[in-house]
């Protein structure tokens, strides 16, 4: 009996070695199997990392129409993918047609010299804005930065107050988002134009809208 305990003692020690990996063995032979076509199928629906950005994705099972019929299936992944927060952001834009708009000073990021203001609609929109332009009868009338600039004027200009009177009791004809630049672009009645631009990657703009939606400049072209 006492010969056979070193024996004993190897065995059960070369199965505690060995334990691991062939449990590890056993895991390889056990891998995930990918999904199959018929598994990724329907509609995948959620929210991009900045919570701003919803996303529809349709995957269809559908013959391919290149092929020979019955040489199977495969998933149609349309190119047209429904950005739904877009689309919504456009049509919220519209609303804003027809309406007037009031203008202030906007003193959410102060700085000397700036005329950043703010825009609030009839609907109850809200519009910041940090470098804008005004066109009036296809001439540039006043910009952002023509603030408190002299130009030899017998007083600094003040690009804030200008825009107050060219903007009041004006209707909003007509307003859209430039997919390529991230503009906003405005069109008043008595032809006035008001640019919003979006110079950098930073939030020189920002627009909220009365059912809690709204968008940042940063987020705003579509590439």
């Amino acid at each position: 009996m006492r010969a056979r305990l070193p024996l004993l003692y190897s065995v059960l020690a070369f199965a505690i070695l060995m334990g691991p990996q062939a449990a590890r063995v056993g895991a390889q032979d056990k891998r995930a199997t990918p999904p199959s076509a018929k598994d990724l199928v329907g509609i995948w629906i959620g929210f991009d990392s900045d919570q701003l950005t919803f996303t529809r994705l349709d995957l269809r099972l559908d013959v391919d129409p290149f092929v020979g019929a019955g040489n199977g299936n495969r998933i149609l992944l349309q190119c047209n993918l429904i950005i739904a927060m877009v689309q919504h952001f456009d049509k919220s834009l519209s609303k804003l047609k027809n309406g007037s708009v009031s203008v202030s000073a906007s003193d959410a990021y102060p700085e000397a010299g700036a005329a950043s203001v703010q825009l609030v609609f009839a609907d109850g929109s809200r519009l910041r804005a940090d470098y804008w332009g005004v066109i009036k009868d296809g001439k540039v009338v006043t910009t952002s930065f023509d603030h408190e600039q002299q130009y030899g004027l017998p007083a600094p200009i003040d690009a804030i107050a200008e825009l107050q009177g060219q903007l009041q009791d004006r209707t909003v004809v007509d307003a859209t988002l430039d997919g390529e630049s991230g503009d906003l672009l405005f069109a008043f009645s008595d032809n006035i134009k008001f640019r919003i631009f979006n110079f950098t990657c930073y939030e020189v703009w920002e627009i909220h809208f009365p059912d809690g939606t709204g968008k940042y400049s940063t987020h705003a072209k579509r590439v």
